[in-house]
C-alpha cells in the first residue's frame, strides 16, 4: 500500500532533535539500519519496489586527450 503523503508534516528538526535521533541511529546495529532503509524505500517505491530494486546502469565511451 502505497503512503498516504497527505498525512505527513514536514519540519526541520532542531539541534537538540538531530542529537536524539543520531544517537539513536548510533544505538541500533548496522543490519537494523539497513533494515529500517529498506522499510523506507518500500514505502516510497510502493508496489513496484521489487522490480526496481537497482540503479540503471549505463556505459559510456569517452576519449582522452593527452598531451
Amino acid at each position: 500500500m502505497p503512503m498516504d503523503k497527505t498525512a505527513i508534516s514536514v519540519r526541520s528538526l532542531g539541534f537538540d532533535e538531530k542529537a536524539e535521533y543520531r544517537a539513536y541511529w548510533l544505538s541500533r546495529s548496522p543490519a537494523e539500519r539497513i533494515s529500517a532503509v529498506e522499510e523506507l524505500r518500500k514505502e516510497i517505491w510502493g508496489p513496484d519496489y521489487e522490480s526496481q530494486y537497482r540503479l540503471p546502469r549505463t556505459a559510456e565511451a569517452i576519449r582522452v586527450l593527452r598531451r
